[in-house]
């Protein structure tokens, strides 16, 4: 199943001690352009469960997954319980994800982080074209 996302082949690496977390991710696919990401955080205490209506559950609790292919829009229904999020401090980031894409860097300041917590089981419907 497709939904015409741009994904790519990286090479990625995480690694958990304790409560400080490492993952990196760079694009190892030729011609594509080259892109990056890396970050350092550590894991804090458990948030509440996000309530309809928050900047939390506007960020977090996506229901509908959207995808376009030429001149074609297509909608995927996911379901999934609250996503388990954790506080989190950002100890270290660089990124070229958006760059790779034609978009502006971040302005200055903390990125809004959090970290999922536990795994959690997806189910994503079939992909309908919508225009």
């Amino acid at each position: 199943m497709t939904f015409h996302i741009p994904y790519f082949h990286a090479r990625m690496s995480f690694e958990r001690r304790s409560h400080t977390v490492r993952f990196a991710s760079r694009r190892t696919r030729p011609h594509a352009a080259p892109a990056g990401f890396e970050a350092v955080w550590t894991v804090g205490d458990r948030l509440p469960q996000s309530e309809p209506g928050s900047l939390w559950f506007f960020l977090t609790e996506r229901y509908v997954l959207y995808s376009a292919r030429r001149d074609a829009l297509y909608r995927a229904r996911i379901f999934h319980q609250p996503w388990p999020l954790h506080e989190a401090d950002l100890l270290s980031c660089r990124s070229t994800m958006l760059e790779s894409q034609g978009l502006p860097s971040p302005e200055e300041g903390a990125p809004l982080v959090h970290q999922q917590g536990e795994p959690l089981k997806v189910r994503v419907w079939p992909r309908v074209r919508v225009r």
